[in-house]
């Protein structure tokens, strides 16, 4: 029993809350009267004082005090690709961006997904190709061994964070990379375009990635309310007072924001 316990005291100082809850659950370390576990939240929980939102103009400030295009191509990938720095850029070749998506090669269990081929971060590696005096081979890697490295991206980030004068924000890379994914959910896409896209389940993205960007959200309730109030007095004075079933609704409210983006362009 003591030896138990003094296992699951080292367990805990040397590899943190949720290795030692889980390596403990899994071995025979019983019978230990009850869990020492029990109760302990570890550093894999959702903590949402350090949840923060990249919006786009804070991002284009973070872009231009970058020191080259491959600076900022690296950045553009974390917050419109949605990758894991360093992990998902350390193999990426040039053979692995196409006209439509962009390859990832990442060093996890995960395997190989795809990412759409977006127009901010098209912009930026076309720049990046025009401005080298050799042109690579597809065969050769993206980033230097040095910017692809461990702390290479940390390195990056924190340079122009600092030269812009922007307060650094939490979490860095897991921020942008969940500024990237509460875009896509925001939209709507399917859940197993999510899935195939970032590589985590919608629980799991639901936990650590999607924010509530309130101000976005409740405005566009109310616009759609506004909206919804127009057509129920229109129905109101044809005559016609049924009730409105869910699917028409959400039919009523997409169709209408469709018309109003198409007007405003």
């Amino acid at each position: 029993m003591k030896r138990n316990s003094f296992v699951c005291t080292e367990l805990l100082s040397q590899k943190g809350v949720p290795f030692a809850r889980t390596t403990y659950l899994k071995s025979r370390l019983h019978p230990l009267s009850h869990n020492p576990f029990l109760g302990m939240s570890g550093s894999t929980e959702s903590d949402e004082s350090r949840i923060f939102y990249v919006d786009r103009l804070l991002f284009s400030r973070v872009l231009s005090c970058c020191n080259n295009d491959r600076e900022r191509l690296l950045l553009a990938l974390a917050r419109f690709g949605g990758l894991r720095m360093p992990s998902e850029i350390r193999h990426m070749r040039h053979s692995d961006i196409t006209d439509t998506i962009i390859r990832i090669h990442p060093d996890t269990k995960t395997g190989a997904r795809e990412v759409p081929y977006l127009s901010e971060i098209r912009e930026i590696y076309e720049r990046l190709l025009t401005g080298l005096l050799i042109k690579p081979s597809p065969s050769d890697y993206i980033f230097t061994e040095t910017d692809r490295g461990k702390s290479g991206p940390a390195r990056i980030l924190e340079q122009a964070l600092k030269k812009s004068g922007i307060v650094r924000w939490p979490k860095l890379y897991i921020n942008l990379r969940s500024s990237c994914i509460t875009d896509f959910e925001t939209i709507g896409y399917t859940e197993k375009a999510m899935d195939s896209m970032f590589g985590n389940s919608a629980r799991v993205r639901q936990k650590y990635y999607v924010q509530l960007r309130k101000d976005a959200e409740y405005r566009r309730i109310l616009e759609d309310n506004k909206r919804l109030s127009a057509y129920l007095s229109y129905r109101k004075e044809e005559g016609v007072e049924t009730v409105i079933e869910p699917s028409e609704l959400r039919e009523f409210v997409i169709a209408q924001r469709i018309a109003t983006t198409s007007r405003s362009r």
